[in-house]
């Protein structure tokens, strides 16, 4: 018979393993690194803990020596990534099973870190948020003017309508869908009287909204034969590349009802900027958009420098190279130098390969697709599809390959991600 002590212990592990659960998926953790770190707390402790978790919910259930158990769930909320609340959670259960805190403590400090503010100023969000809309033009087009327009439309995503929509508690997907919707609107009216190319205003004003990091962290997850939490994760991924195709298909509509003419949204071919000029367009790109990921301004560096050795790798190789192996070669070289620092320091990679991807944009390429694979769109080709997810497939499956030397290195043994 269970004690009324050791009944208390149980489900004060119990409470502090699901609080933390819920906390690391939100952030946007990955389910086999949280899975891993919750059983060897449990094994610190002398429990036998069985976890399994979801995107949407945590099940977890805890035996004690004496064949005692406790089971009980934890629903998760919508994933909203900040990678400094992933790094001091990782920072906290690294310390719990190292018994450098008590079970007691752990749970005061996830409090802590569950109610901490964000770590950057608002003020030094929205100018992230406009250099990152700025950038993510400019380093493809070069054109200065509308890479101002990117990233005032971008703002105007991040200042104006996503908390709008926050505000009636929408979901994410129905934030991008109506964000792309009044943002597509908006910039084709602006585009009918002022006669600019709206593609350049456009991919860089929804540059925050793509699922990059999301594709990456699904087929990561499948690679791990965690295929529920995989297969949910790119089922998301999917429906927010649904919500943006739709949402430019009907804005485009709603724009020829209201203008009376046919209206032209084709991609166009990038600009061939200097070096250089790219260079420091990518590296001020990844810096902002560090910032907006809430990731440590320590991080920083190494994140840009992650970014920068990827994005240089698949500038030079495409010149004798074709995309394909370019794409898989860079997000390898990210990859790689993000699991090298994450060993060094302790930490999730994460911090270090969602902003260095975002040099390569593995997110503009599916946003790409359901524009070209349109019927509405003068360029489209009945290829494009297999053509740019096989693009997108070199990207991520590049960034998961550079786990293989590390887990050469520990015979086998999980790659913690």
């Amino acid at each position: 018979m269970i004690t009324a002590k050791e009944r208390s212990r149980l489900n004060l592990f119990l409470n502090l393993c699901l609080d933390y659960a819920a906390s690391f998926i939100e952030v946007g953790g990955s389910t086999s690194r949280l899975e891993r770190k919750i059983s060897e707390l449990g094994s610190v402790y002398n429990l036998d803990v069985q976890i399994f978790s979801t995107p949407s919910a945590v099940i977890l259930s805890l035996q004690d020596t004496d064949g005692e158990s406790i089971t009980s769930m934890r629903r998760v909320q919508e994933d909203q990534i900040n990678l400094s609340k992933l790094k001091d959670l990782n920072t906290l259960i690294n310390q719990a099973i190292e018994k450098e805190i008590s079970a007691k403590e752990a749970k005061r400090l996830l409090d802590e870190i569950n109610d901490s503010k964000p770590i950057y100023p608002i003020s030094v969000l929205y100018l992230s948020a406009f250099l990152v809309g700025f950038f993510s033009s400019f380093s493809k087009f070069g054109n200065f003017k509308y890479a101002s327009f990117a990233g005032a439309f971008s703002l105007f995503i991040t200042g104006v309508i996503s908390p709008f929509f926050h505000k009636f508690n929408f979901t994410r997907i129905y934030i991008i869908f109506f964000s792309l919707t009044l943002t597509t609107i908006g910039i084709g009216l602006l585009s009918h009287f002022y006669n600019f190319p709206i593609e350049q205003v456009l991919i860089g004003a929804v540059i925050l909204l793509l699922p990059g990091f999301r594709i990456t962290n699904a087929v990561s997850e499948l690679a791990e034969h965690n295929f529920t939490s995989g297969t949910v994760k790119m089922a998301k991924a999917i429906i927010i590349l649904i919500a943006l195709g739709a949402s430019s298909v009907i804005a485009q509509e709603i724009l020829e009802l209201m203008l009376g003419s046919e209206l032209s949204m084709n991609i166009s071919e990038g600009a061939k900027l200097p070096f250089i000029k790219q260079l420091i367009s990518i590296f001020i790109l990844i810096t902002c958009f560090s910032i907006t990921c809430y990731i440590p301004v320590r991080s920083i560096a190494i994140a840009a420098f992650a970014g920068i050795s990827g994005w240089s790798a698949f500038y030079f190789l495409s010149l004798s190279s074709g995309v394909y192996i370019s794409s898989f070669i860079a997000s390898f070289i990210i990859g790689f130098i993000s699991l090298s620092f994450s060993r060094f320091f302790k930490v999730p990679s994460q911090i270090y390969s969602v902003p260095g991807i975002i040099s390569l944009v593995p997110g503009l390429f599916a946003f790409i697709l359901l524009y070209r694979s349109s019927s509405k769109f003068a360029e489209s080709n009945s290829s494009t599809p297999a053509l740019v997810s096989l693009l997108v497939a070199s990207l991520v499956f590049g960034l998961i390959s550079a786990r293989v030397p590390f887990q050469i290195h520990q015979n086998s043994e999980p790659v913690d991600d």
